[in-house]
């Protein structure tokens, strides 16, 4: 059989079935159940389902326990799930007729909201006992920690094995002045509803209010922004949900340590050293905790590109990186538990939040902050197409890498600042920087996977593995450094397109200015 079409409507008032619908053509009886209903709502910490207009959730009910998923159209299935609730995508791909790989990616599935009540269903039999239309009402009250907030009664009509009681049951639904078409999830409903109480999971760009802010405030503003990334993301750091918390954390830290390299003179030379060395230590602690979270998650794509024969030996391999991967872990973990790293942080965030002072110490603190974040992007978009310029086919990977840091630095100052300039001028350049930063940064991976695979190929060695597990890391060590080749002549293309004539207009005209046109901001 089809799936199902479902269409839900808003209920306003009392309903049964059997007094306010029309009977629909081949009706049969109404048999009716009630039970009580609790939904569990799973999905990303960055609430990825939900911004998709996507509903995946666990329920429990008079029929079992259920997973159900629902996609922004409406579209609704349902699969009996008796173990444990999923965690990611891949222990849903073989369930639902739907790809999920792109809507979660590597993040993992949490619960996050909790949905309970009662449910009435009403299934209409024919003759033969087959199931004409199935109504559903459901009354279920929204909870969030110690938060609760009723939701509105709702009615769902589903197709049964015949199509046109369907369609005359939505047709009659439609004309009814007490129901109206729903256009989004329980989910969404309830997260609109709990509005302020429902927390941001995701960095938000800072808007800046005005050009011409003085820089000591504006800067302040930005990286307030970014502990609160750092502050968000480290109890999922701490309790290892999942990679990405650790990314995201590791972004936030990056990102605020750039913003106070190129921002240097906004702050009195005391307070930036002070931030600037507690961001250095963070950055280090996080630094090879997040290497090996990437090698491991590389690892099955590399282990399929082997050759049969090889298939299946990279035993003793992937326990050396997993070994090594909670080794670091627990480094960072002891790190961020430690008294200091609260006081660094505690302490930032009271310095920050203070208000500017009414008569600065800082040389640079009453710059308006258009012009100083104009001055250093084209500053540093002139050192990247020079660094870029200079770097030959005989030229050593360190130098690919000194490029992708100054790349990444004028990355941050474009995004982080981008409310200062014209959308439309904007987005162009960003979008070619980002392409080469991509390509850079997966040149980087492959470089730093390969010295993890030359180290623990002499480790394995030394304990003996099995010769089929050394010959496996060799080819794969043979495998990185020929997409290594590959990668070095797409990172030529896209340093080439970066910094030919148009891109370098753009930058010009938008930060410098051209032939004494004032540089483009959002006066």
């Amino acid at each position: 059989m089809d799936q199902p079409r479902v269409m839900e409507f808003w209920l306003d008032g009392p309903f049964d079935p059997a007094l306010n619908l029309q009977p629909p053509e081949a009706a049969g009886r109404w048999v009716a159940t009630a039970g009580p209903l609790g939904q569990r709502v799973l999905d990303t910490f960055d609430q990825r389902l939900l911004k998709a207009g996507w509903l995946l959730a666990i329920e429990e009910g008079t029929e079992g326990r259920v997973c159900v998923l629902q996609d922004s159209t409406g579209q609704r299935w349902e699969r009996a799930w008796p173990g444990a609730d999923p965690r990611s995508w891949r222990e849903l791909e073989s369930v639902f007729p739907v790809p999920l790989a792109e809507r979660i990616d590597v993040r993992a599935l949490l619960p996050l909201l909790e949905l309970r009540g009662e449910r009435r269903i009403w299934r209409q039999e024919d003759s033969g006992g087959g199931t004409v239309l199935t109504l559903v009402i459901e009354d279920l009250t929204a909870r969030y920690g110690e938060l609760e907030r009723p939701l509105q009664a709702r009615l769902r009509v589903i197709s049964g094995d015949h199509r046109r009681p369907f369609r005359a049951c939505v047709a009659d639904c439609r004309d009814r002045a007490d129901l109206r078409i729903v256009a989004e999830t329980r989910y969404a409903e309830a997260v609109r509803l709990l509005g302020p109480d429902w927390p941001e999971t995701a960095f938000r760009l800072p808007v800046l209010p005005e050009p011409r802010q003085r820089a000591d405030s504006a800067v302040r503003t930005v990286l307030l922004a970014l502990l609160r990334t750092i502050r968000l993301n480290e109890p999922g750091v701490i309790a290892a949900t999942d990679t990405e918390f650790l990314h995201d954390y590791r972004v936030a830290v990056r990102r605020a340590r750039s913003i106070l390299g190129q921002t240097q003179g906004v702050f009195p030379d005391n307070a930036t050293e002070r931030l600037r060395q507690g961001l250095a230590s963070l950055a280090q602690a996080t630094s090879e905790a997040r290497d090996f979270d990437v090698f491991l998650l590389a690892l099955d794509g590399m282990e399929a590109g082997l050759p049969a024969p090889l298939r299946g030996a990279l035993a003793p391999l992937r326990e050396r990186v997993t070994a090594q991967t909670a080794d670091c872990q627990r480094r960072l973990l002891d790190h961020l538990k430690t008294d200091r790293h609260r006081r660094f942080l505690d302490a930032w965030e009271r310095y920050l939040e203070r208000p500017a002072p009414a008569k600065p110490r800082a040389p640079l603190a009453l710059t308006q902050i258009d012009e100083l974040v104009g001055r250093r992007i084209w500053k540093l978009y002139r050192r990247l197409r020079r660094e870029g310029k200079a770097i030959g086919p005989d030229s050593p990977p360190e130098h690919l890498h000194e490029l992708r840091k100054t790349a990444k630095k004028l990355r941050y100052q474009m995004e982080m600042f981008q409310s200062l300039f014209p959308p439309d001028d904007l987005r162009p350049l960003l979008r070619r920087l980002k392409a080469l930063q991509v390509s850079l940064g997966d040149y980087q991976d492959l470089s730093v996977q390969s010295g993890h695979l030359r180290d623990m190929a002499g480790v394995l060695r030394e304990q003996q593995a099995p010769t089929d597990a050394l010959l496996s890391v060799g080819a794969l060590i043979g495998q990185l450094l020929a997409r290594e080749t590959a990668l070095r002549g797409e990172c030529s293309e896209q340093f080439a397109e970066f910094a030919a004539g148009k891109a370098r207009r753009g930058f010009r005209r938008l930060f410098r200015g051209e032939s004494g046109q004032a540089p483009r901001r959002r006066h």
